[in-house]
């Protein structure tokens, strides 16, 4: 097995060594080293958007955590009786089913 960090390092001494098989695989040393950058170009952004998700993640922690050592505020409906724009929740009609008869 060929350790991807050595090919990296030098790639013009593991052309040589297949181009003595006469496969014509010395080739595919480039595109192995165009694939491997890729990969490593990707890898990098999906741990910067991984960073970017557990920062956010923290944030919204911080949040709610400071939200809930708040009191809470009454529903502007609910906290007057009078009020006559929309009932409190509570107040609410139950459903009724229609027969099947």
């Amino acid at each position: 097995m060929l350790d991807i960090r050595k090919i990296r390092e030098n790639p013009d001494f593991y052309r040589e060594r297949l181009a003595r098989r006469n496969t014509g695989d010395e080739k595919l040393i480039s595109h192995l080293l165009v694939l491997d950058e890729k990969r490593r170009k990707h890898l990098q952004e999906s741990e910067a958007l991984k960073s970017e998700r557990n920062r956010a993640s923290k944030e919204i922690g911080a949040t709610r955590n400071s939200s809930a050592s708040k009191p809470s505020r009454p529903i502007s409906s609910c906290a007057s009786p009078t009020s006559t724009t929309t009932p409190c929740p509570s107040a609410r009609r139950p459903r009724t089913t229609a027969s099947s008869a």
